[in-house]
């Protein structure tokens, strides 16, 4: 499999949620970047600090029988030459009626195969939040 380069966090970001939309594990895996750092907080608690227990972890949620599809909206972002730091608000639907809003900051960096995501944070939003669409997008100084 050739190693796509990604040439915007945006980029990824897009390529993360069409894969799990997909449920396709290999694009999934794809996105993230290949450092030994790497963190996955679930919105349960549940801390992933290896490339292997991510790609475990995600194996079950996009093979189970609760196939899941999350809708994103960008809130705030800020970027380097770097590094760049996504705020996020995600809806999660389902075969079934497991359902949630999120809130959910991703970290990509920048090397030699373009952007990658490094960190992605969950939490719950709580089950009396809604996507508003009064939050307007800003950049974050």
């Amino acid at each position: 499999m050739k190693t796509p380069i990604f040439a915007t966090p945006e980029d990824v970001e897009i390529a993360f949620y069409e894969a799990v939309n997909r449920g396709n594990l290999n694009d999934f895996l794809a996105v993230w970047t290949e450092e030994e750092e790497v963190l996955c907080l679930h919105p349960n608690g549940t801390l992933l600090g290896t490339l292997e227990s991510i790609r475990e972890s995600w194996r079950e949620i996009l093979g189970g029988a609760v196939k899941i599809r999350l809708h994103f909206r960008r809130i705030a972002y800020w970027r380097g030459s770097l590094i760049a730091v996504h705020h996020l608000l995600e809806e999660l639907q389902s075969n079934q009626e497991a359902s949630g809003v999120f809130r959910v900051t991703h970290v990509f960096m920048r090397g030699a195969y373009g952007w990658r995501l490094a960190c992605r944070h969950t939490s719950s939003a709580g089950s009396d939040f809604a996507m508003r669409q009064d939050v307007e997008k800003r950049t974050l100084h």
